[in-house]
């Protein structure tokens, strides 16, 4: 999972057909059990993944209007697609990027 910050986001969210960021917190234990289901996720190979510390880019957490963390976007086309929050299963990932 590529890591993102302000200077990096928008080519990488708009260069890919299906992109996920995750924005996390290396503090968070949520975030944590989430990395455990994405490294088992066995992922489209359209779909790309990335992460955002919300430590070190505050402000595109901001811009993003992230609220709470673990946050996953999904975008589809370069358009935001949906969000999901809080821990998922590999079950859940499917269902995000259907």
């Amino acid at each position: 999972m590529k890591q993102l910050t302000n200077g990096d986001f928008a080519k990488a969210v708009h260069d890919s057909p299906v992109a996920i960021v995750k924005f996390y917190a290396d503090r968070c234990a949520p975030c944590r059990s989430l990395d455990a289901a994405i490294s088992g996720w066995r992922h489209p190979r359209s779909v790309r993944l990335f992460k955002v510390d919300i430590e070190r880019s505050p402000d595109l957490a901001n811009e993003m209007h992230v609220m709470s963390i673990p946050t996953l976007i999904i975008y589809k086309q370069g358009e935001e697609h949906t969000r999901a929050f809080g821990t998922q299963r590999v079950e859940q990932l499917d269902e995000l990027v259907r």
